[in-house]
């Protein structure tokens, strides 16, 4: 499966995408074609979600122009999720909105079931059904790594280390273990409140300043308080729905405050003009 968390992640899906389209532009019958242009996402987060909206914008305005011999009815995406529904820990109203959205472009949302196994040509579910495609883009949870020799240390949900609230490693009775750290994803981390900390970007960010004071002070004096500034997912040209600091929007007003966030989130003005350029672009491309 491919996966989706580095820029190297997402150029692989893009080369893969296009030799798919070029393997069926010369595929002799629909069968064929239709198996190689069928693309699963497992995990119907942020990522998944996200992903299964670039992908039918990408085959709607550009694929289907460069190959004009595809019909795009061969075309299929298939989000398979877990949970119960789409964005599982987002507001309810907005995992509605992004199913809409993706259902009505063309993707097929299944919830209630698990990618079980997966081959070159096939992707099963736990149902026993199975999915002809070439493509699974896996954008599940993290889980921490199996070790030959595991950690010394206590761990937490999904294999991870588990941490007091000063992100102080915790030993095998649960005491805390000074002078080692752990943060981001490596760590399951709870806030000052027993809430525990989402595997996102702010998350990473606040831990890893609650241990960097810490460690600078000599001493566990300050606990995590973990402040939610919101979420962004991003549906597509003009499409997005968005939390900021408790205020739900959508639609257009959405994407471009989307656009904006990442825009100021480029390291440095040469980058953000180069990104900038590129967003004002595309609002000229049909």
């Amino acid at each position: 499966a491919f996966p989706f968390k580095t820029l190297m992640d997402a150029i692989r899906l893009r080369a893969h995408v296009v030799e798919m389209w070029e393997q069926a532009d010369q595929a002799a019958d629909s069968d064929t074609r239709r198996r190689l242009l069928t693309f699963v996402v497992a995990g119907g987060g942020i990522t998944g979600v996200e992903v299964c909206a670039s992908l039918v914008e990408m085959f709607h305005r550009t694929m289907s122009r460069l190959y004009p011999n595809v019909p795009l009815s061969l075309v299929s995406v298939h989000l398979v999720e877990a949970g119960s529904r789409l964005l599982g820990g987002l507001h309810v109203e907005h995992a509605e909105v992004a199913a809409r959205h993706l259902r009505t472009a063309g993707v097929a949302v299944v919830v209630h079931r698990k990618v079980t196994a997966v081959d070159r040509e096939r992707v099963t579910l736990d149902d026993g059904a199975v999915i002809p495609a070439h493509t699974l883009v896996w954008t599940t949870g993290i889980r921490g790594p199996v070790l030959d020799s595991p950690w010394p240390w206590k761990l937490g949900r999904n294999g991870r280390l588990a941490v007091d609230q000063y992100g102080r490693l915790l030993s095998p009775d649960g005491g805390a273990v000074e002078g080692s750290w752990a943060v981001g994803d490596a760590a399951d981390w709870v806030d000052d409140a027993g809430h525990p900390v989402p595997q996102v970007a702010q998350g990473a960010m606040q831990t890893a300043q609650t241990v960097a004071a810490n460690i600078l002070s000599g001493q566990s004096t300050k606990s995590l308080r973990y402040f939610d500034y919101g979420y962004i997912v991003g549906l597509g040209r003009h499409s997005t729905v968005a939390r900021a600091f408790g205020i739900p929007i959508g639609g257009t007003m959405a994407w471009y405050f989307w656009a904006l966030y990442y825009l100021f989130a480029m390291v440095g003005f040469r980058k953000q003009v180069e990104v900038a350029t590129d967003v004002i672009k595309g609002l000229f491309v049909l």
